[in-house]
Order: structure tokens, then C-alpha cells, then sequence
């Protein structure tokens, strides 16, 4: 019964990490302009791939531990789980809410964060919420696009994240071994995630990095479904470096482009529309 409760927690937790990647994204649109967001949000998001490929490193040596008062995993479990618990309190307390707000900045630079932010950018300061206001944007067709889209970037998202441990276990290797060559496809996805942002704020264009990013994992998908993984282990585990290549960038620059709520009167309500959608 007290397995079950804490399984059912920790899968009640792990589901608040969409809306928290989002409200993160909804945070950078306050203290960036739109021409200086997505090399951001790359950055923002090769941290988790980074985090991930440092946690098969961790696994790996916590996997070495023998004789404990826990099992390995709940070593694991501990270590991460702490961690993750210290820094949300030390950024809940520094991070200020915008650019209004940054205590860490003069009165002088907090103005002209301020302007930046009102010439150019999809949010505007310190917005007042209207729900009623906000629940237009479903009157725009291009909203029902954008959301089909974001259901279908989720697929290689989530499948690549949660479970390459799993495939990178069907190429026949060992638990200790598996959490170890999950850490060179995680590194290169950061990288490529890094390099599409990059160039997609240097040319501010959105579309062709997405479909790149698509395309990337795609092909990755394909060539490992399509072999015999067993006998090509050296293309399979090619494949996998494949998938963590574009799974990333599609959030990354659709959340960026979440400038488009604001499609009938310029900086106004995008906030509150975010929020809802």
C-alpha cells in the first residue's frame, strides 16, 4: 500500500514538469527580446539533456556502492532529489519575477531592462490577468496549429528522455554499462540543441530549425527500428545519438515563437493567453 501511495507521488511530481518547463519559458519572455530568446531556451534546455547524461554518470557510481543501508536506486533517488529541493529554495528566493523587479540590478539598468523589454518583446510588464481577455486566443485558428503541434513534439520529447536507458539497454548491455552510454548521446543532444538556437536567433528564422530538429530524430527512429539492433550495435547506438539530436529544439523554438498569441494587437495580453493555453 505504501509502495503504491509513493509510486502514485512520484508520478504526480514528475507530471508538473511540463508546466514548469513552460512557466520557465514564460519567464525568459520577460527579460528577453524575441531576437535573443531561443539561444536562451537552448541553453535552458541542454541543461536537462546535460543533467541527464551527468545522472548516467551518477548511476553508475551510485551502481558501484555495495553493502548500504539503501538499495542503489534510493541512493540515487536521495542524491537527486536533494539537490533538486536546495536549489528551488535558493531560486525562489533570488529569481525575481521580471525585469521590473531584478534586485540584482541598478535603478538605471532596471529601466532600461524595462525598455527592452516594451520595443521588443511578446510580453508585456508586469500584466494585469484577465481570463476573459486571455481565452480569445482560441478564436485564432493558428492556436489550434500551434497546440496540435506541441501534443506531437511531446512523442520524441518524452519517448527519448524517459526512456533511452531502455533503449540503449536493448543493445545488450548491463545496467551499470547502460546508464554509463546514455551520457555521449545526451552530451551531443545539448550540443546540437545549442547549435540550432544559435542559428536560428542569428538568422530569425524558426520553421527550418524545427523541421531540422524533427528530422534529426525521425531518422533516428527509423534507422533503429528498421535493424537488426543485436547484430548492428555500432548503427544502433548511432541512432540513439540521432534521436537526442532533435528532440529538444522543436520546444525550445515553438516556445519561442509563442509570440504569435499575440496576433491582433501588439505586446498586449500575451501573458495571460500563455498561461491559458
Amino acid at each position: 500500500m505504501l509502495s503504491s501511495l509513493l509510486s502514485s507521488t512520484i508520478r504526480l511530481c514528475e507530471s508538473t514538469l511540463g508546466p514548469i518547463c513552460k512557466a520557465c519559458v514564460l519567464t525568459h519572455h520577460r527579460f528577453y527580446r524575441r531576437g535573443e530568446l531561443a539561444r536562451r531556451l537552448a541553453i535552458f534546455y541542454a541543461a536537462q539533456s546535460i543533467a541527464s547524461a551527468f545522472s548516467g554518470l551518477l548511476s553508475f557510481g551510485v551502481f558501484q556502492i555495495e553493502g548500504g543501508a539503501l538499495t542503489n536506486w534510493r541512493y540515487l533517488f536521495v542524491i537527486e532529489g536533494s539537490a533538486t529541493i536546495i536549489v528551488s529554495f535558493f531560486a525562489f528566493w533570488y529569481l525575481p519575477l521580471s525585469a521590473a523587479d531584478a534586485h540584482f540590478l541598478t535603478p538605471e539598468e532596471r529601466e532600461i531592462a524595462v525598455h527592452r523589454i516594451q520595443t521588443d518583446s511578446s510580453a508585456v510588464v508586469n500584466e494585469e490577468f484577465k481570463l476573459g481577455r486571455a481565452m480569445t486566443i482560441f478564436k485564432h485558428p493558428t492556436t489550434w496549429m500551434f497546440l496540435a503541434i506541441e501534443i506531437c513534439l511531446g512523442v520524441p520529447l518524452q519517448s527519448v528522455s524517459l526512456f533511452l536507458p531502455q533503449i540503449v539497454k536493448r543493445l545488450g548491455y548491463g545496467t551499470i554499462k547502460t546508464n554509463l552510454y546514455t551520457v555521449a548521446p545526451n552530451i551531443t543532444g545539448a550540443v546540437m540543441l545549442l547549435v540550432l538556437g544559435f542559428s536560428s536567433d542569428l538568422t530569425r528564422w524558426r520553421f527550418p530549425f524545427v523541421a531540422l530538429g524533427f528530422f534529426f530524430t525521425f531518422c533516428g527512429f527509423v534507422i533503429y527500428s528498421a535493424i537488426d539492433v543485436t547484430s548492428s550495435i555500432t548503427v544502433a547506438y548511432f541512432a540513439t545519438f540521432m534521436m537526442t539530436w532533435g528532440t529538444s529544439a522543436p520546444s525550445v523554438l515553438l516556445g519561442e515563437s509563442t509570440s504569435f498569441y499575440d496576433i491582433t494587437e501588439t505586446n498586449t495580453n500575451f501573458e495571460t493567453r500563455c498561461m491559458v493555453l
